[in-house]
């Protein structure tokens, strides 16, 4: 009967795995960096984010690996406290504006008005 000696623990060899980790690693990344970026930009309209561009969603090449799920958990967490933050700012954006159109008058003329005062 023959058995392996078990050697010592060193560096894990790549799985084929490993390459779907990184993909969604960098994937997360960049979820993470915009929803932060979403935060700042609800939280202080003076912000200058980044130029908008068009969204292309990530393509990872596979389902969530199992050691990336609390990382996915945590992700909605902040993507929802993000999308609450915006629906207030667009709740107190729409407020303000009503206020506005309340102080304006659509009965006043449009043109300039003189009153003649020499006489």
């Amino acid at each position: 009967m023959s058995t392996s000696p078990a050697g010592p623990a060193g560096p894990a060899s790549p799985t084929p795995g490993d390459g779907l980790v990184a993909a969604w690693e960098e994937a997360l990344d960049v979820l993470e960096r915009n929803a932060r970026e979403a935060a700042a930009l609800a939280t202080d309209p003076a912000h200058d984010g980044p130029a908008l561009t068009a969204w292309t969603p990530p393509t990872p090449g596979g389902p969530v690996p199992d050691v990336l799920v609390d990382r996915v958990r945590e992700l909605l967490q902040l993507q929802a406290a993000v999308r609450a933050e915006l629906d207030r700012a667009v709740r107190e954006n729409r407020a303000d504006l009503a206020g506005l159109e309340r102080t304006t008058s659509a009965a006043r003329p449009r043109r300039a008005a003189y009153v003649d005062v020499s006489a």
